[in-house]
């Protein structure tokens, strides 16, 4: 081999087909020495250039989406300009209503909805779901523990019929759940 290639022996070396060849060729990545002939070091070079420039490029848009998505919101009180707008917008009837006014609308409720992302990526707000689903939880707890202490309970004070060891046994078993569930 003599350092050239035909567009097909390209292709089947870096598991291209035929049009791919071509288009790297028109885009200038890589360079024919004629027609259907290719110098394997000119065309090597021109597609790690290729890979190097698609890297930078992902990892530019990486940086900017994390600065996205780590910018803190710039308004500085959306909820009191989103509330005024709508009072004022209340005030008007609908008819009456500017395309001002609905774009001015749109703009805060965007700024409302990245200031609720970010306080929910910071940890500022937590989703009604996560919130029932932990209730929920919390709850099945509460209710094992106590079916418990009915099971536990039952046999000692059975054979207690004084009202004071009766009272003292349910509150420490009650305050001892309590604890167990705050931990």
């Amino acid at each position: 081999m003599d350092g050239t290639m035909t567009t097909q022996e390209l292709a089947d070396l870096f598991g291209y087909n035929l049009r791919r060849i071509q288009q790297l060729t028109k885009e200038g990545i890589i360079v024919q020495q004629s027609r259907n002939c290719y110098v394997l070091s000119d065309v090597v070079k021109g597609l790690v250039k290729l890979n190097l420039d698609l890297s930078d490029t992902i990892r530019q848009k990486n940086e900017q989406i994390t600065a996205l998505e780590t910018e803190k919101p710039k308004a500085e009180n959306p909820e009191s300009d989103f509330d005024s707008l709508v009072a004022e917008l209340c005030a008007k009837e609908f008819k009456d209503y500017t395309k001002g006014d609905l774009e001015k609308m749109k703009h805060l409720v965007d700024i409302r909805d990245r200031n609720m992302r970010y306080q929910e990526r910071q940890g500022q707000l937590v989703r009604a779901d996560e919130v029932a689903d932990a209730a929920a939880e919390v709850a099945g707890r509460v209710r094992d523990r106590l079916y418990q202490m009915v099971f536990k309970l039952t046999p000692a004070l059975a054979a207690t019929i004084n009202e004071n060891e009766v009272e003292t046994a349910l509150s420490d078993e009650i305050e001892s759940i309590l604890k167990d569930l705050s931990a």
